[in-house]
């Protein structure tokens, strides 16, 4: 949050073109109706108007792909309601609830059905105060609160299990008695309105054409989702400040209609969305969800904190452009104490920086200007407010040179000073990271060592806050306890530590997208865990891993796995044997082997230099090693040498097809030391459990015994890092998040 973009300035008056505006907002608004694909039984029937109209299936439907009926003109609560869920553009039919009368003249609910909710969610209290309707549920992990109001055609409100996952959701009346003869989900009402506005609008960008529309169909779900959509959107469009104020005013008044708990989100989620563009009107929306909010939102008073200090801080660097030198004094005092709360700030580091270029302050320039260059993405941040500008100013990298040189009278010194500082600034945050975290689990906890397999890519820039959660985990557990491994992957673009092995792995958990997080076969969903972000995200990332991460550590396995490794005589020796797997397992268990380097140090466009447990080739091939006559095992000889042999001719193979060269800095030849890390993987996914995904059972890991030969790295010399031998260059810029 502390280093987002501000990609549209006061006084800025560069924009996008109508045609890319229109490309993007189609994009956008056609993904928030829906447009993208529909599950089994559904239909994409929808009512242009009221929510009781009635509603017809899609033409050559079958019964089963009806809408569930809605009763209308309804004057008492009393009956059944089918809960709908509006997530990402579509209506979820998912519970059937009945509202009855005890004894007592209580209306009381009761889940009489579910759609496919395996979780057994039954309503454990009701509470009915004139239209106002609250449920509380269990299910079997988890407990859910709806709270609704009764507004004479269907009691909208939210479902919410937990004070961040808060859902549109809607009680309408219906006579049906189960959800098995109805479609599974739909689009909500007016989406059809919608999606003809704006394929009316692919010529000229009518945001008040949406706004209207919003107002008209204020009710449906939809409405709410297309204007939080024209929200979000503003910092590649860059509306008026008129407009932009519009849109959140409307955001929050639809936002109202769904109950208190929307409201506090979306007096939030506006905050954020103003905090670099209108900080003075973000300070007062947050202001307001404190005041709603209450002393028990702990969780949100911390993100609502770490905003506000975002918004204090943009105000400064506003008054730090003034003309006024007392203004711009005063800023430079409240930016240094700023950077204490946002150490990876970029823009704090280079206004901070700027006066004191402006106050012939040459020491404390270099000082500002080299956290901007030698930690990851800070530089590429400010570059990219530069897009669409005139290009000619120097880069930070050409300032602190600029600035070293006047200082040193030569450059000389200045790559191994960005390296060292790299290095200690990472080492301080991880130290940072582990004081804050919790305390790690005692040894004796269980016996089964997780593993931690992380897909990433050198040039990409939301990988950074993982690589150093990752780092920390390892800091923290021994290898016995948590055992983590990089793939690297040419994703969003070339990155010289790929091969064949890593590429096969990615696509084994079917996903082609980085960066993404496995734990112990499972594989995080990035849409509902955020474990990835720039440097500032890292403290929520680990905290992330560490939750997963012990709850796996009190597993406990029958399951043993012994490894031996050495390098001898020329050649790379393994051996792996499973012991403690039932007759009923081995028939799906797969045995996996990796071969990873300790560290790789490697200058990667996202400016992450050093790389841990990077996995080099993975002996046996990716599709693992199935059991034989019982026994789950594996042996395997070749020279050491064939190693690097492999990685080179993988790279030789990319670069040639791809007609490009990679750097030597980014594709280092293989030193070691070298580990063999190996697992044993339930390759059934569990149809009726798929959130734990292809079950890692069991993992271990050794050292290779032995050193590296120097005739085994590639051309018989050592690559040296450009951070030692050349002086700073920008390297190409990885693919920013639009």
């Amino acid at each position: 949050m502390s280093d987002r973009i501000r990609s549209n300035q006061p006084g800025r008056t560069d924009r996008p073109s109508h045609r890319l505006w229109s490309w993007m907002f189609l994009f956008c608004l056609f993904l928030t109706v829906g447009i993208c694909g529909c599950k089994s039984r559904t239909t994409d029937s929808t009512s242009a108007g009221d929510e009781g109209a009635p509603v017809a299936a899609s033409g050559g439907s079958t019964s089963k792909s009806k809408i569930i009926p809605v009763r209308r003109d309804v004057k008492s609560l009393d009956g059944n309601w089918v809960m709908v869920v509006t997530v990402k553009g579509r209506d979820n039919y998912i519970w059937l609830v009945q509202l009855k009368k005890d004894a007592a003249g209580y209306l009381q609910g009761e889940m009489i059905d579910t759609y496919n909710d395996k979780l057994d969610p039954k309503v454990v209290s009701t509470t009915v105060d004139g239209n106002s309707v609250n449920l509380k549920l269990k299910n079997n992990i988890a407990s859910i609160e709806f709270e609704g109001a009764f507004d004479g055609i269907a009691i909208r409100g939210t479902l919410a299990n937990g004070p961040q996952e808060i859902y549109v959701g809607r009680l309408l009346p219906t006579d049906a008695v189960n959800l098995k003869d109805y479609a599974a989900d739909a689009l909500p009402p007016a989406a059809d309105v919608f999606m003809k506005a704006i394929q009316g609008m692919q010529k000229e960008p009518q945001p008040k054409v949406i706004l209207a529309l919003a107002r008209e169909h204020r009710t449906s779900p939809i409405a709410l989702e297309a204007v939080f959509s024209l929200l979000a959107m503003n910092s590649q469009i860059g509306f008026d400040d008129a407009t932009l104020r519009e849109i959140a005013a409307q955001y929050i008044d639809l936002a109202k209609i769904w109950g208190h708990k929307m409201h506090v989100q979306a007096e939030f989620v506006v905050a954020q969305h103003l905090v670099n563009r209108l900080p003075g009107d973000c300070l007062k929306h947050l202001d307001e969800v404190d005041r709603m909010a209450g002393e028990k939102a702990v969780v949100l008073k911390s993100r609502v904190q770490m905003f506000r200090d975002e918004a204090v801080v943009q105000l400064s660097l506003a008054k730090s452009r003034s003309k006024s030198e007392a203004d711009r004094k005063a800023a430079h005092e409240e930016l240094q104490e700023g950077l204490k709360k946002q150490p990876f700030n970029a823009e704090i580091l280079q206004a901070l920086g700027d006066y004191c270029i402006a106050n012939k302050q040459t020491e404390g320039a270099i000082e500002y200007y080299s956290s901007i260059v030698a930690l990851p993405m800070l530089e590429y941040l400010l570059l990219a407010r530069r897009a669409g500008q005139p290009a000619g100013d120097p880069t930070p990298t050409q300032i602190l040179t600029n600035l070293w040189t006047e200082q040193h009278k030569n450059a000389d010194g200045l790559p191994e000073y960005l390296a060292k500082l790299h290095r200690d600034r990472l080492a301080a945050l991880r130290n940072e990271i582990r004081s804050a975290g919790p305390a790690a689990l005692p040894d004796d906890v269980g016996d089964h060592t997780v593993l931690v397999e992380f897909f990433t890519g050198g040039q990409m820039p939301q990988a950074v806050a993982t690589e150093v959660g990752i780092d920390v985990l390892r800091e923290v557990y021994p290898p016995s306890k948590v055992v983590t491994l990089r793939f690297h992957q040419h994703i969003p673009g070339p990155d010289g530590l790929v091969n064949q092995d890593g590429e096969d792995r990615l696509a084994f958990y079917e996903v082609a997208k980085v960066p993404l997080l496995v734990l112990d076969g499972a594989a995080m969903d990035p849409d509902r865990v955020p474990f990835g972000g720039f440097l500032q995200a890292s403290q929520n990332v680990y905290n992330i891993l560490r939750t997963v991460v012990d709850a796996r550590l009190k597993q406990s396995t029958a399951i043993r796995l012994d490894l031996s490794g050495k390098i001898e005589n020329g050649d790379l020796s393994i051996t792996a044997n499973v012991t403690g797997a039932t007759d009923e397992q081995l028939s799906t268990l797969r045995l996996r082997m990796a071969l990873a380097e300790e560290v790789v140090d490697a200058s990667m466009p996202n400016g992450i230099r050093d790389h841990a447990m990077v996995v080099r080739e993975m002996p046996g091939g990716a599709r693992g090693i199935a059991p034989k006559k019982g026994e789950l095992k594996f042996s395997f000889s070749m020279p050491v040498t064939d190693l690097q042999q492999h990685v080179s001719e993988y790279m030789s193979r990319y670069e040639a097809g791809n007609k490009i060269e990679m750097p030597a800095t980014m594709k280092p030849a293989i030193r070691g030391p070298l580990y063999l890390v190996g697992w044993v993987q339930n390759d059934k996914l569990d149809n009726d459990h798929p959130e734990i995904g292809r079950a890692i059972l069991q993992s271990a890991i050794v050292s290779i015994q032995g050193t590296m030969p120097e005739q085994a790295t590639e051309g018989k010399a050592k690559v040296e890092s450009a951070t030692r031998t050349t002086t700073p260059t920008t390297p190409p810029a990885p693919a920013l998040p639009e």
